[in-house]
């Protein structure tokens, strides 16, 4: 199938033949998966900023 050691789902798509397309989002959207995420989830929470 041409797949190497990919994990992103994107570059997946991508070895698999399918194409891959970007979207406009909303910059809130972050995936806590560090401290630094959290750290900056924090922020968001302390200045009212998440809903």
């Amino acid at each position: 199938m041409g797949i190497t050691d990919s994990i992103a789902t994107c570059t997946l798509l991508v070895e698999t033949g399918h194409a891959v397309h970007t979207v406009l989002g909303d910059n809130l959207n972050i995936k806590l998966t560090s401290s630094e995420d959290i750290a900056l989830f924090e922020a968001y929470l302390e200045a009212g900023e998440v809903l």
